[in-house]
């Protein structure tokens, strides 16, 4: 279930990405240099919240295998 949790966050940051990229890409075909620079901003936050995220699913998954060592080692050989 948290991976589905984990893939549905991706690919929000992943849609919203996409969008400042293009609004950025607009913005400088504009000129608009001082807008461009928000956005990029907004980018840089959105990097930002992937590593975290990231970070999150490494902390799950670790604690995951830490469970199942901890099951093994109380159940010996026989797990």
């Amino acid at each position: 279930f948290r991976r589905v949790l984990f893939r549905s966050e991706y690919d929000a940051l992943d849609d919203r990405e996409n969008a400042l990229q293009e609004q950025l890409n607009t913005k400088r075909e504009r000129g608009k240099d001082s807008r461009a620079k928000i956005l990029e901003k907004e980018l840089a936050e959105l990097a930002e919240e992937r590593e975290e995220l990231i970070a999150d699913e490494m902390k799950l998954r670790d604690l995951g295998f830490k469970k199942i060592k901890e099951r093994e080692k109380l159940l010996g050989e026989n797990a």
